[in-house]
């Protein structure tokens, strides 16, 4: 029976995920579809997350919902504070109130702090690959909420079905998988059906990508009952990862109808990954993964998700999206050496119970959810001082109302990105009446 030991080679997939990720938000063309590299990271929390609870499940005979979330709170609110509070400092300075700048940061951050920035991205952009997205220096945040949403969920769920196998003298094992399996199912269906009638709530919808947690739980279930490499291991870990890469190439933002079953593709290619190293490091496919610049860019890869796209946007919204390739590869440089600072001073020590700030449960909880009031006020300040700062000043007040009377306009006409200096000239664009 498997044991939810540290893998080396799911931390080269992280890898893999998130150079997709940043390389598709650099702009690079070779890799259109990058942004499946979030699909995979859901697949990698679903095998995770299910494998530590059924451990504590097997262990203890039941699993702590306390604990579970002091963990999640270690893991991911210092660094995501940081990073919300170092992008309003930014946004304070960098971006202006008319236009709504100053205030879709501002509520966009407090929305991330709820743990619902992806219901509001679906709201407030139109789709996640419109144009109003684009300039969302948290719009990756909400990614981070659907994560938050299934922690919320599927820990009850697990554990309701394992107590009920229990009493019954049933496998809980066997009811867990069996919940995993229907829920993962419904989700798929659903999941299908809204990318063609809703696209905004597929895409962003944690009811739609649930499925792709669900991969990643019964990947789990699969390694938990053997004690050997699967068959062709090596070959299917290799398949996997040509999946990934061959929807980073192929796949095209606003062209490629996604989630639906496309997004299987790179998330069952995620788990053909994790099963394909499973008992089997000598293969080369899992070596290449378990390099150690690879495992070192996995270790990184949640502080470097957070960081990177809030300084791309600032910096694209202060130059007018003419900020050049070069810049672009600074700004992802700077990202990187962030992600490695914060990862080593703040992340890991907090997880690890190094600082006494949050050497307890109760101050784990105490310090996350003041840290969570500190950063809301911040973005509430600087909300209202986008709404209230600049009346005094009639041209930028009635410029601002101009601005809020525009409508959103999904054409590719007049200029393209980024802009190089000429507007195109499209017959077939038809220009808003207005």
């Amino acid at each position: 029976m498997a044991e939810l030991s540290y893998r080396r080679h799911i931390d080269g997939l992280r890898a893999v995920a998130v150079l997709a990720v940043v390389a598709f938000h650099a702009g690079l063309p070779w890799l259109p579809g990058g942004y499946v590299g979030v699909d995979v990271f859901f697949v990698v929390s679903g095998f995770l997350i299910t494998g530590l609870l059924l451990r504590e499940f097997e262990t203890r005979g039941d699993i702590s919902l306390a604990g579970f979330y002091e963990r999640r709170v270690r893991r991911l609110a210092p660094a995501l504070l940081l990073v919300l509070a170092v992008t309003l400092a930014l946004g304070t300075v960098f971006l202006v109130p008319i236009g709504g700048e100053q205030q879709g940061l501002a509520k966009s951050a407090i929305a991330t702090l709820l743990l619902g920035s992806n219901v509001w991205f679906a709201h407030a952009t139109g789709g996640y690959f419109d144009a109003p997205a684009a300039a969302q220096p948290l719009l990756h945040t909400w990614s981070l909420s659907v994560e938050e949403q299934f922690y919320l969920v599927w820990p009850a769920l697990l554990l309701l079905a394992s107590r009920w196998a229990k009493r019954r003298g049933s496998d809980p094992d066997r009811a867990a998988a069996l919940t995993l399996a229907l829920v993962g199912l419904a989700s798929l269906v659903l999941s299908v059906v809204t990318t063609q009638t809703h696209p905004e709530f597929a895409f962003f919808g944690s009811p739609t990508r649930a499925w792709e947690f669900a991969i990643g739980g019964l990947a789990f279930f699969l390694i938990r009952r053997r004690s050997a490499p699967l068959p062709l291991a090596q070959p299917l870990a290799l398949l996997g990862l040509a999946a990934i890469a061959w929807a980073c190439v192929t796949f095209v933002e606003g062209e490629t109808p996604f989630p639906g079953w496309r997004a299987g593709i790179p998330a069952l290619g995620a788990a053909l990954v994790i099963l394909g190293g499973e008992h089997n490091e000598r293969g080369w496919c899992t070596r290449w993964l378990t390099l150690r610049p690879m495992v070192f860019i996995g270790l990184l890869s949640y502080s470097l998700y957070l960081w990177h796209w809030p300084l791309l946007v600032v910096a694209r919204l202060e130059t007018l999206d003419e900020i050049g390739p070069w810049a672009v590869a600074g700004i992802c440089v700077l990202a990187f050496v962030l992600a490695w600072l914060t990862y080593r001073y703040v992340e890991n020590p907090l997880r690890r119970k190094q600082y006494p700030l949050m050497a307890t449960r109760k101050r784990a909880f105490v310090v996350g959810f003041a840290g969570c009031a500190l950063v809301m006020g911040l973005a509430g300040g600087l909300g209202a001082w986008s709404r209230l700062g600049w009346r005094g000043d009639a041209g930028q007040a009635a410029l601002q109302v101009a601005l809020s009377e525009m409508r959103k306009s999904r054409t590719d006409c007049a200029q393209g990105r980024p802009y190089g200096g000429t507007l195109q000239a499209n017959e077939s664009c038809t220009p808003p009446p207005a």
